[in-house]
């Protein structure tokens, strides 16, 4: 610990000076290992050099549309565990950790570090982009991702939960009480200045760099991988991210929230002989099955969504819980797992038992709220879930809703400008299957209120060069990039195993 003088090592370092004790995340920091070896990227050959004035111009306008309240799943051990690190105040890329490699210690601080994500050149942007939104970011990847999606952020931390990687939280934050710390690399906890910071929709970034068109993926699924309507539900910042200790929003850990999950979502639980499909195929399977017709609320679905709010709601030290409320946003998004429609008389009723005024509708209702991605029902539920808040609570009518297109704004290849439909027509997702027994097996049971089955598989799988296009990329998609590393990862794990213990063993001492 003595060598991580970054603001997340000082910090942890205090408090043992102070015989403080550790939170669960602090222990995981100290515990484990950084994940990898740097590895150059491949830079694109054409179309180099910098993103135009106009250009930072548009992104800068199209980012003051980006939802106030967004999501980040995290898990911090376990084999392919997320990349960085996550307390809850901050949120750190995997560039920035790179100095606690014992091989990049000799790199002094993170001085080739970019200061904003406009200053990439596009041959290093597309690539660290590209790889960061296929779920193959690399140690040295100076990005983070954040969902307006809740059920995308609570699907996506479930998966992780299932492959067994551990101190798995969400956090949901406001993005406009986020800043960037102007140091990172510190001799000593100090006071520094913080400066705003910028979340940018990822098809966004996607079309003005380019990283369509103007880069060579290496594997044919990579470009499919990029399409669009897998990615409009996201958002990306670049660098160090600090957030208020005491805010209202907290993060909470899956095992808080599985007490209350698969009660309010029965259809998301994986049977214990069955093994979860890729992410997308997940997501695509319930918003199907769950989407298809308008659901009111009931009484136990609300008790249920305010439980979960509850999780998400910091009580500052003089509040009592049956004397306040659950953050308003963070109940609209527990019951966003359903198509809803404005008009719900017990949802309004609730809202007026509760109290909540215009000041609480408000805290997320950012330029262009109503206009959403028409793959992505889950927001649709959101919206008129806050028409019927706006019903209660008065003030300015919401504007009217409009479902956009999946694609990006500029020309694509043909393959990406299928809609979902497409791929639902060809393959009917579903939610998990049996696995092949000879190739995997029950390692063993997560030990927590859900007792899931962790899978690991009975043999190393060989990599493939190539594959199957976007519809078999999407049952993949994570897993399998995952399981091709996993031979590459324990490698690279064990190149920095013995000296990272014998560095370790001289710290403690």
């Amino acid at each position: 610990m003595k060598k991580r003088k970054h603001i997340l090592g000082l910090k942890i370092r205090r408090k043992l000076e102070r015989n403080q004790p550790l939170s669960e995340i602090e222990w995981a920091y100290v515990e484990r290992r950084p994940r990898g070896q740097h590895k150059e990227y491949t830079m694109s050959k054409t179309n180099r050099g910098f993103l135009r004035p106009n250009q930072i111009s548009e992104l800068i306008r199209h980012s003051e549309k980006t939802p106030f309240i967004l999501f980040r799943s995290t898990t911090l051990i376990g084999k392919r565990h997320t990349n960085g690190f996550t307390t809850s105040t901050l949120y750190v890329p995997s560039a920035n950790l790179m100095g606690d490699l014992n091989s990049r210690r000799s790199v002094i601080g993170t001085s080739w570090i970019r200061s904003s994500i406009t200053d990439k050149p596009l041959q290093e942007l597309r690539p660290m982009l590209g790889y960061h939104l296929l779920w193959r970011d690399r140690i040295q990847d100076e990005l983070l991702s954040w969902t307006m999606s809740w059920p995308f952020a609570v699907v996506h931390l479930y998966l992780r939960h299932l492959k067994g990687q551990g101190v798995g939280y969400l956090s949901p934050i406001n993005r406009t009480r986020a800043v960037q710390p102007e140091k990172w690399y510190l001799e000593q906890l100090e006071p520094q200045e913080n400066a705003p910071i910028r979340f940018y929709s990822a098809n966004d970034l996607c079309d003005y760099t380019r990283a369509y068109n103007d880069h060579d993926w290496e594997c044919k699924r990579d470009l499919p991988g990029l399409h669009p309507r897998k990615t409009n539900h996201e958002y990306i910042t670049h660098g160090i991210i600090e957030y208020p200790e005491f805010d209202r929003l907290k993060q909470v850990s899956w095992a808080a929230l599985v007490a209350f999950l698969f009660e309010l979502v029965p259809e998301l639980e994986v049977c214990s002989d069955h093994m979860a499909l890729g992410l997308y195929t997940v997501l695509r399977y319930l918003r199907i099955l769950n989407y298809n017709r308008v659901y009111a609320t009931t009484d136990r679905e609300l008790e249920l969504a305010q439980e979960i709010a509850w999780l998400h709601t910091r009580l500052r030290p003089e509040e009592k819980r049956d004397e306040s409320r659950p953050h308003l946003w963070m109940l609209l998004h527990a019951l966003t797992f359903r198509k809803r429609a404005a008009g719900d008389q017990l949802f309004q009723k609730l809202i007026r038992k509760l109290g909540y005024n215009r000041q609480d509708l408000d805290e997320n209702l950012h330029e262009g709220f109503g206009a959403f991605p028409s793959n992505l029902p889950e927001t649709h539920s959101l919206y008129h879930l806050a028409v019927d808040v706006q019903a209660v609570v008065g003030g300015q009518p919401l504007d009217a809703l409009v479902l956009t297109d999946t694609y990006s704004r500029f020309n694509l290849p043909p393959d990406l400008q299928r809609s979902d439909s497409y791929f639902d027509q060809r393959r009917v997702p579903k939610l998990s299957k049996k696995p092949n027994t000879k190739k995997y097996k029950i390692e063993r049971r997560c030990g927590l209120p859900c007792d899931c089955s962790i899978w690991g598989p009975t043999y190393k799988r060989k990599q493939v060069d190539g594959a199957d296009e976007t519809d078999e990329a999407d049952e993949a998609d994570e897993a399998d990039e995952a399981d091709e590393a996993d031979e590459a990862d324990e490698a690279d794990e064990a190149d920095e195993a013995d000296e990272a213990d014998e560095a370790d063993e001289a710290d403690e001492a």
